[in-house]
């Protein structure tokens, strides 16, 4: 094993044993958002520094995704866990529906539109506010911690959001180590080039 690969075990079991011998609840609940705010900023890397695509809107797909799980929580009565595959679906379409359209733009155009969609989503979350709350949000139900697993509230979210940011960066790691990644560098770098190399373009800027 390689001093690298030993520091990010090490980084990772530290990880994994923090919440269990901290005592500060309200830290575990910090950690827990910044571990989101982390794979928020993965997809945008992807996007921007590996795509080289201008986006100002991204937050846009972490609203339908985190308004996707509230309604269906708060509406349909449906366990936390069974949100998740639905709100990643509908983001990917949502992506898809709004990059069609668009993949055809360029710096200052892609950026006013993407812009644009950042604007207008909260602006269609105030309009429709008996689903949505409006200004106000709703109040979302705690999930439930699975009964194999005795530990509180606060080291569970801790958990979920820790391994669920591993699970991102180790499929963004891959990623951009293989084709697609590859694919995406070559446009950001010269879209012509890596059109006349046999790369998608229309398909990679979409996707």
């Amino acid at each position: 094993m390689t001093v690298k690969k030993g520091l990010l075990v090490l980084a990772i079991l530290a990880g994994l044993i923090y919440p269990f011998v901290s005592t500060q609840h309200y830290q575990l609940h910090q950690f827990s958002m910044v571990f989101a705010y982390v794979i928020l900023l993965l997809g945008l890397n992807v996007l921007v520094g590996k795509s080289g695509q201008i986006s100002m809107g991204h937050t846009a797909f972490y609203a339908i995704g985190a308004y996707t799980t509230t309604l269906m929580m708060t509406r349909l009565h449906t366990g936390f866990y069974i949100t998740i595959v639905p709100s990643v679906a509908l983001c990917f379409i949502a992506g898809i529906l709004f990059g069609l359209p668009v993949q055809g733009l360029s710096f200052i155009y892609l950026m006013l539109a993407t812009l644009a969609l950042g604007v207008s989503i909260p602006q269609l979350l105030k309009r429709f506010s008996e689903f949505t709350g409006g200004v106000g949000g709703i109040v979302v139900p705690e999930p439930t911690i699975p009964s194999f697993i005795p530990v509180a509230m606060d080291v569970w979210m801790y958990l979920l959001c820790f391994i669920a940011m591993l699970f991102v960066l180790w499929i963004t790691w891959n990623l951009m180590r293989g084709y697609i990644g590859r694919a995406m560098m070559a446009i950001r770098d010269n879209s012509v080039a890596a059109a006349a190399m046999g790369v998608n373009v229309a398909y990679y800027k979409t996707m």
